[in-house]
């Protein structure tokens, strides 16, 4: 199960639910940081829309809960080794 925070459309309106998800279930490649209290996984997918979309999530007890979706950004693409 995947859910999507209210703060990810607050943030970046054209980051409608629809597009989020299409680019969780379409990841390119997805990396898992360590820092922090929780581990979380920092992924790259593409949108129903043929959009390269960057997310960031973490589980929940047993859900990811999508906390961050934009436009692919240069770093992220770096991050993840995807040129």
């Amino acid at each position: 199960m995947v859910k999507i925070l209210k703060r990810v459309a607050d943030k970046h309106p054209e980051m409608v639910d629809k597009e989020v998800l299409s680019a969780w279930k379409c990841r390119l490649k997805t990396q898992f940081r360590l820092d922090g209290d929780k581990p979380y996984a920092v992924a790259i997918g593409i949108s129903t829309k043929g959009r390269l979309i960057e997310i960031i999530a973490f589980e929940d007890d047993g859900e990811m809960i999508i906390f961050h979706a934009m436009k692919a950004s240069r770093k992220m693409m770096d991050e993840l080794g995807i040129v």
